[in-house]
C-alpha cells in the first residue's frame, strides 16, 4: 500500500479510507447481489 501511495501522491490513511470504507462494501455488495442473482437462477432450473 505504502508503493501505491507513493504513486498516487496520497497519504496512507487516505488510501485506507478509499479502499476500506468505500471499495471494499461497494465490492461485497456487488458480490451478494450476484450470488442472489445465481440462487434465483437455480431455483429456476429446479
Amino acid at each position: 500500500m505504502y508503493f501505491v501511495c507513493g504513486l498516487t501522491g496520497g497519504s496512507y490513511q487516505a488510501l485506507n479510507i478509499r479502499l476500506f470504507i468505500i471499495i471494499q462494501p461497494t465490492f461485497i455488495r456487488a458480490f451478494f447481489l450476484l450470488l442472489l442473482r445465481e440462487i434465483k437462477a437455480m431455483e429456476d432450473l429446479i
